[in-house]
C-alpha cells in the first residue's frame, strides 16, 4: 500500500509539472500609438500598401499606420542605410533575404521569435519553407511578404517565326542553346545583330541556378560556409558554359549593345527572344498589347533548379512601438495581408495557400503557363545568407560580368572572386 502511495504522489508530480510545461505563453496586449511603414515600388504596389495599412487601422483602430514609400530600388535601400546610421529608422521595413542577415547581424533588426510564440494565429508552416528560412540567422528575423523563382519569358511570335517549338518544363540546356542560336539574327545583312536570342547579365543571381543544375554549389558547407568552391570542377563547368553564351555563341547583347538598349527595353519591343526575370515582370508585360509572351521553367542540365527571390516584413531594433510593429507584420502576414498586397500585381504571397489561388485562377491575360511559378518554387533555392553575403556578392558579379565580356579569363576570374571573398568568410569564424 506505502509502495502503492509514493507511485502515486509521483505521478500527481510529474503530471503537475507537465501541466506547468504545457501552459500557453500568454497572449500579446492590443498595439496603441503610430507605426511606420516603409516600402517600394511602382504606383500600384502603393496603393496595395495603402491598402494594406488601412486594413490594418479598420482592425486595430487604436493604431495610426502611416506609409514612407519610395518608388525605385536603389533610392529605397540608400534611404534605409541612412535611416539606419542616423538611428531613424521606420518601424517596419521591407528587406530583401540578401540584405536581412546583414542588418540583423549589426543588431539593426530585432528577432521576431518570441512574437511568433505569442501570437498563435500565425502558422510559420504556411510559408514556403525556403522563404522562411532564408530570413533566420539564429531566430527568426522577418517574416516572407513574397516568393517568385527565376523563369524564362519567351517571345511567342519570334519562337513561331524562326520555326521553332515553343519550350515546355524540363528542356534541356542543348534546346535552350539552340533557340538562343536560333533567335539570333541579322535581319538585314549589314553585319549588325539586330535580334538576339537571350538578355541576362553574369550576375550571380542569374548564373547560379546553372550550377545548381549541373550538380555544383558555390559554397563548401550549406551552413556556416567558409570559403566559395568556384574552383570545384562542376561549378567551373557550369560557369563556362555559361559565359560561352556570350563569348561563343554571341546569343546576348556585349555591354555596348546593352548601353544602347536594355535587355528589358529588347524584349518588350520584340527584339529579344527569351529574357530571365522574377515574377515582378508579369504585370509590366501584360500592359503591352502587342507582346506575345509566356513563361517556362529555367533549363536542365542534371536537374531542375532555380533561385530565390524574397522581401521580408523586417522590425527595425530601434523602434519605440514594437507591439504596433509586431501587429503590422502579423497582418501583413496572414491571408489577407498578402491577398492585398499580392493584388498590386508584383508579388506571389509566401503563403503557400494564397500563392496557389494567384497562380492557379482562371485568367484571360498572359502568361498562359502562369502556373510554371508555382510549379517552379519546389526547385528554388536561396543564395547563401551570412553577413557580409552582399559584399560577396557584389565583388564575384563585377569579376564574372569581365569574364563573360572577354576582359578576363575564367581561371582569372575564379582566382580573384575567391582571393576577394574570402576575408567576408574569414570574419565569420572570427565573430565579426
Amino acid at each position: 500500500m506505502r509502495h502503492f502511495l509514493l507511485l502515486l504522489v509521483l505521478a500527481l508530480a510529474l503530471a503537475g509539472c507537465g501541466a506547468a510545461a504545457s501552459t500557453p505563453t500568454p497572449a500579446l496586449p492590443e498595439p496603441s500609438g503610430a507605426v511606420r511603414l516603409m516600402a517600394f515600388g511602382d504606383p500600384q504596389e502603393q496603393q496595395a500598401y495603402t491598402d494594406l495599412l488601412t486594413a490594418f487601422m479598420a482592425k486595430y483602430p487604436q493604431v495610426q499606420a502611416t506609409l514612407e514609400f519610395v518608388p525605385y530600388p536603389n533610392q529605397y535601400r540608400a534611404q534605409m542605410d541612412q535611416n539606419f546610421g542616423a538611428g531613424t529608422p521606420a518601424d517596419v521595413l521591407i528587406i530583401n533575404y540578401r540584405r536581412s542577415i546583414d542588418f540583423a547581424a549589426q543588431g539593426l533588426l530585432a528577432p521576431l521569435t518570441s512574437y511568433i510564440a505569442q501570437t498563435p494565429s500565425l502558422d510559420t508552416a504556411a510559408f514556403f519553407p525556403q522563404a522562411l528560412a532564408a530570413f533566420q540567422y539564429g531566430e527568426q528575423y522577418c517574416l516572407p511578404q513574397s516568393i517568385s523563382p527565376l523563369l524564362i519569358y519567351y517571345n511567342k511570335a519570334l519562337f513561331a517565326a524562326a520555326g521553332l517549338p515553343e519550350p515546355t518544363a524540363g528542356w534541356r540546356w542543348d534546346d535552350f542553346l539552340q533557340a538562343a542560336r536560333t533567335l539570333t539574327s541579322d535581319s538585314d545583312d549589314d553585319g549588325i545583330i539586330d535580334q538576339y536570342g537571350l538578355g541576362t547579365e553574369a550576375a550571380l543571381y542569374r548564373v547560379l541556378p546553372f550550377i545548381w543544375s549541373s550538380g555544383g554549389e558555390i559554397v563548401d558547407a550549406p551552413t556556416k560556409p567558409t570559403r566559395l568552391t568556384f574552383d570545384n570542377p562542376q561549378t567551373r563547368a557550369a560557369l563556362e558554359w555559361f559565359i560561352a553564351l556570350q563569348q561563343t555563341w554571341h546569343v546576348t547583347p556585349n555591354p555596348v549593345q546593352e548601353q544602347l538598349e536594355p535587355h528589358e527595353s529588347r524584349f518588350v519591343h520584340g527584339r529579344l527572344g527569351m529574357f530571365m526575370n522574377s515574377y515582378r515582370g508579369v504585370a509590366s508585360y501584360r500592359q503591352i498589347a502587342d507582346l506575345d509572351w509566356d513563361v517556362v521553367p529555367l533549363p536542365v542540365s542534371q536537374r531542375a533548379a532555380s533561385i530565390l527571390h524574397s522581401e521580408g516584413y523586417c522590425m527595425a531594433q530601434a523602434s519605440s512601438n514594437k507591439l504596433a510593429a509586431w501587429a503590422l507584420i502579423a497582418f501583413a502576414s496572414s491571408p489577407a495581408g498578402q491577398r492585398i498586397v499580392a493584388e498590386g500585381g508584383r508579388t506571389i504571397p509566401a503563403l503557400r495557400a494564397e500563392a496557389e489561388r494567384l497562380l492557379s485562377a482562371p485568367t484571360t491575360e498572359p502568361p498562359q503557363h502562369l502556373r510554371a511559378f508555382l510549379d517552379s518554387i519546389a526547385d528554388t533555392r536561396p543564395m547563401p545568407t551570412m553577413p557580409r553575403w552582399l559584399e560577396v556578392e557584389q565583388n564575384t558579379d563585377l569579376l564574372l560580368e569581365y569574364a563573360f565580356h572577354g576582359d578576363m579569363t575564367l581561371d582569372q576570374a575564379i582566382t580573384q572572386i575567391i582571393t576577394l571573398t574570402q576575408p567576408a568568410f574569414d570574419a565569420q569564424g572570427a565573430g565579426k
